[in-house]
C-alpha cells in the first residue's frame, strides 16, 4: 500500500499522479511510510510547545502516564521544576528551603508523568525512570562511602578505632570508590540526555499518536 507524499491520500500502485492533489509520484517510493507519517509530512509539524503551555499541560495531566510528550513539552516543564525547586532556597534561605520542598512535592508526580510520556514518544517504556533513580541512589551511596571512608583513613583517631590505615592502601580504595560513584552518575546523566533530546517517533507508535501532528 502506498500514500501520496504531499497529501497522505492512499494511491494505487503504479500510478504517476495522486488522484487527490495531482502531485507527480514518479521516483518517490512511499510504500514504507505509514499514512499518519505521510500526513505529518504534508501538513508539517505543529508549533513547539511554549513555556506556559508546557506547565498547563503537565498539571492538566497531573498523573497521566499514558500517551506521548514532545521534546519542547518535557524540557520547558523540566526548566520550570528546576526554577521553583532551586531558586527559593537560594534567594531567601532558610524560608526558601521550605518553599522549595513544597514545590518539589507538588511537581514530583507530574514530573514523573511527563517523563514517562517523553519516553513513550521515543518508543520506550516509562519504567526506565526506575533504572535511573536506582543508578542515582547507587552512585550517591558509593560516593558517600568513598568520601567518608577516605576521611576516616586520613585521620589517625578514626583509623585507630576502625583498624584502617592509609599505609594499608585503604585510602586508595576509598578514592577509587568515590571515582566509581562519579562515573556511574555521569554515565547515567549522558544516557538520560541522549534519550531526552532525541526526536520522537514519526507517526503513531504503540503508546499513541504523534503529538507533533495534532
Amino acid at each position: 500500500m502506498k500514500f501520496c507524499s504531499n497529501c497522505g491520500s492512499e494511491i494505487e500502485v503504479g500510478v504517476r499522479f495522486c488522484g487527490n492533489c495531482g502531485t507527480q509520484l514518479v521516483g518517490f517510493e512511499t510504500s514504507d511510510i505509514p499514512k499518519s507519517a505521510a500526513s505529518t509530512i504534508s501538513r508539517g509539524e505543529v508549533p513547539s510547545t511554549s513555556f506556559p503551555d508546557a506547565i498547563k499541560i503537565a498539571f492538566s495531566k497531573y498523573a497521566d502516564f499514558s500517551g506521548r510528550a514532545r521534546r519542547s513539552e518535557y524540557w520547558w516543564f523540566f526548566l520550570f521544576v528546576q526554577l521553583v525547586t532551586q531558586l527559593p532556597s537560594l534567594i531567601i534561605p532558610p524560608l526558601g528551603s521550605i518553599v522549595s520542598l513544597g514545590a518539589f512535592l507538588v511537581t514530583f508526580i507530574p514530573s514523573l508523568a511527563v517523563t514517562a510520556r517523553r519516553l513513550h514518544d521515543i518508543g520506550r517504556t516509562g519504567w526506565w525512570q526506575l533504572v535511573w533513580y536506582l543508578l542515582g541512589f547507587v552512585s550517591t551511596v558509593v560516593i558517600a562511602f568513598g568520601v567518608l571512608g577516605g576521611i576516616a583513613a586520613l585521620f589517625s583517631e578514626f583509623a585507630d578505632e576502625f583498624g584502617v590505615y592509609p599505609s594499608d592502601g585503604a585510602l586508595e580504595v576509598f578514592v577509587l570508590l568515590g571515582v566509581l560513584g562519579v562515573l556511574i552518575s555521569l554515565v547515567t546523566l549522558v544516557w538520560w540526555i541522549i534519550w531526552f533530546v532525541k526526536k520522537g517517533d514519526l507517526g503513531s507508535n504503540e503508546y499513541g499518536p504523534d503529538p507533533r501532528s495534532k
